[in-house]
């Protein structure tokens, strides 16, 4: 099978993490994540969906993605990855390579306003009842004169939120040290 699309950071990540492995760590209805051994996430998309880092579009139809096996083991190359139990072959020769480009513009805020800000988008978040996904890491979020850290609260997390909290965290302590090329990185 032939990728339509791949992220030009995946592609680094593969030219220096030859012959790695890993497995299906996850299977929705038009994408499915990939982790390898270095526990690196990688995103499967079918072609309605958005490329975005680390990702890779693929010609998949809703059922070839839920044909697929969770644990399947995953042999990835320089130019793919082989899902051995499925025996399908993904092929990024003739992908056409993905390469974002920040462009960060806008208006300066005092850490107040982006901290108000942030609060209104948890509440909205808690408020539609929306509980399931990464709500519940949003919520546990803080904003501090030291930057961000997650609060350990009552609010039970699900196994997404656990598998990503370092990552989002990562990501808003760069956004709030105007690190944007660090905070790319974290996606």
């Amino acid at each position: 099978m032939e990728a339509q699309m791949v992220a030009k950071d995946l592609l680094e990540y593969l030219k220096h993490n030859t012959n790695n492995r890993g497995h299906i760590h996850s299977i929705f209805n038009e994408s499915f994540n990939l982790i390898d051994q270095e526990g690196e996430l990688i995103t499967c998309l079918s072609g309605h969906k958005d490329i975005e880092p680390m990702s890779v579009l693929l010609n998949m139809t809703v059922r070839e993605i839920q044909s697929l096996t969770l644990e399947d083991t995953v042999e990835f190359t320089l130019n793919g990855f082989l899902m051995t139990k499925a025996n399908r072959r993904v092929s990024f020769k003739k992908a056409v390579v993905w390469d974002p480009v920040a462009n960060v513009e806008g208006e300066l805020n005092p850490l107040t306003l982006q901290e108000e800000r942030v609060e209104n988008i948890k509440s909205v978040l808690i408020d539609e009842g929306s509980m399931f996904g990464i709500a519940p890491l949003i919520h546990s979020v803080a904003f501090g004169l030291h930057g961000v850290s997650s609060v350990k609260t009552e609010t039970v997390t699900n196994e997404y939120c656990n598998f990503i909290e370092d990552r989002v965290i990562n990501f808003l302590q760069h956004i709030c040290e105007e690190n944007y090329q660090a905070a790319l990185t974290c996606i």
